[in-house]
């Protein structure tokens, strides 16, 4: 990942100006490219590009004319954007029903697209595998991402403050059950996305546990958005 100022660019085509999460970059992709591989691109980050960015440096991609490749440069690239802005992505399912947001984390296995798919229904979904949370002012909010897991299409680029944290565990029967702020902490911090270490996370992940309400959620495939709506 090379970085170039602004200046550095006019005449510059493929450029693809991202906003994800309220943070905003520029990225060149070189002429060596194809126009295929550029639309592709454009057609799969439509819901999170715009016109303009008032963004001062640029990225330019070398990597694979492949859009898994150009992904996971996408993911590295917030990774660090987002903790230099007090935020972070976050290993989780999203979504937002009546006006709440609802983030499902856990363990690998632990059914974060089945939540996902199982509230097509009943709310907006933000993503099935990565979500950004970001403090704004005094408040922790959601935000979805375009990187989706088994679920097609991308995600959503909504946002939502002050949303509720759920640890996943697949269960007979659906239950909310307590958890503390120290377990909450370790098993929050384990799903935290980050190509290598940073000392911020720390702090801005125990911030955000002692900011919003978390609880464990046991569930099924069905019925679990009842008890959600009716307690949180």
């Amino acid at each position: 990942m090379r970085v170039r100022k602004e200046k550095n660019i006019s005449g510059v085509r493929n450029l693809l100006d991202l906003n994800i999460a309220g943070v905003k970059s520029r990225i060149i992709i070189g002429p060596e490219y194809t126009a295929d591989f550029v639309k592709i691109l454009k057609v799969r980050y439509r819901d999170f590009t715009e016109k303009e960015t008032a963004a001062k440096k640029c990225f330019v991609y070398k990597g694979l004319a492949n859009k898994y490749a150009f992904e996971n440069f996408v993911r590295r690239l917030y990774s660090s954007l987002l903790l230099k802005n007090n935020g972070f992505l976050l290993h989780a399912s999203g979504v937002i029903s009546k006006g709440r947001g609802y983030i499902f984390t856990g363990v690998s296995g632990a059914g974060k697209t089945t939540a996902a798919k199982a509230s097509k229904r009943n709310g907006l979904i933000l993503s099935d595998e990565i979500v950004a949370l970001r403090k704004t002012g005094n408040s922790w909010t959601l935000f979805g991402t375009p990187f989706m897991g088994l679920m097609k299409g991308g995600g959503k680029n909504r946002a939502i403050k002050a949303p509720k944290l759920l640890f996943l565990k697949q269960a007979q029967k659906n239950a909310l059950k307590p958890v503390s702020k120290e377990k909450a902490w370790g098993k929050f911090l384990r799903n935290i996305v980050l190509f290598k270490p940073e000392k911020k996370i720390a702090g801005l992940s125990f911030d955000f546990i002692n900011s919003v309400e978390s609880r464990v959620l046991e569930f099924r495939k069905k019925g679990f958005w009842r008890i959600l709506w009716a307690i949180i």
